[in-house]
Parts: structure tokens; C-alpha cells; sequence
């Protein structure tokens, strides 16, 4: 039996995405809440450097795989406050102190004052597939 999902339900996660994810935030560990992410000095979490986004950094599109997808833009010269180890970025709503999505990074020693450069990458939402 085929599977479908319809183009309204990609295209109202990837327009709610595209339209309340406002700060990248790079961390050492898995932000699980919206303090996690945005506190600075903590032990378990770690913000090392964030990055202002507007809905205009964001394009939806078919995906290349299946289904649909949502693409940053490259955000470069993000000057690092605290020094440690990037592992994930994690993408709030400032407004609403809201942590939307996280994502895993490639690992990267950082250190204070110097910048960064979060490169473009997407999310892609697959089309079901039947599982027999």
C-alpha cells in the first residue's frame, strides 16, 4: 500500500522553520530546552557563539532525495564568547524563547574572540515509504 504525505503538511513545518528559527546557536552538548541552549558558563551546556537569521536566509524546495527541504545560507564571521568544543547548533525563536530544532555539527575546537563560519546545510523531509 503507497504512502503520502501531501505538500500542505511539508510546506507548513518548512514555512513555521523558516519563520520562527531568528538565532543559530552553536553548543558542546545537546541543548534539550531553550535555557540550555541560549545559557552561557554551564557546565553541561555550553554557547559558544550565536548567529542572528532572518525567514530570508531559508529556501524550501523539492529535496534532492524525496519529498521537500528547507537550505540555510552560510553565516560566516560569528565571533566565538566562550571557548570550547562546537558539537551540535542549535536553532531557537528568540521571541518566544523557543528551541525548535538541533543538529549535530562537525566537531570543532573554538576559542574567544575568534570567528566561525556555520556553512549552509538542509533538513530533508522524505516522502514515506512503506514498511513491508
Amino acid at each position: 500500500m503507497a504512502m503520502l504525505c501531501s505538500t500542505e503538511a511539508y510546506e507548513a513545518f518548512l514555512r513555521h522553520f523558516s519563520s520562527n528559527v531568528n538565532r543559530q546557536v552553536i553548543c558542546t552538548t545537546q541543548p534539550t530546552t531553550y535555557e540550555h541552549a541560549t545559557s552561557n558558563g554551564s557546565t553541561k551546556y555550553w554557547r559558544g557563539a550565536t548567529s542572528a537569521l532572518t525567514s530570508g536566509e531559508w529556501t524550501i524546495a523539492a529535496s534532492t532525495v524525496s519529498g521537500y527541504k528547507i537550505s540555510s545560507t552560510q553565516v560566516s564571521g560569528i565571533t566565538i564568547s566562550t571557548s570550547g568544543s562546537a558539537q551540535h547548533i542549535a536553532h531557537v525563536n528568540t521571541s518566544s524563547s523557543k528551541l525548535i530544532y538541533v543538529t549535530t555539527c562537525t566537531a570543532k575546537n573554538l576559542t574567544t574572540a575568534d570567528t566561525v563560519t556555520i556553512p549552509s546545510w538542509s533538513i530533508h523531509l522524505l516522502q514515506p515509504s512503506s514498511s513491508t
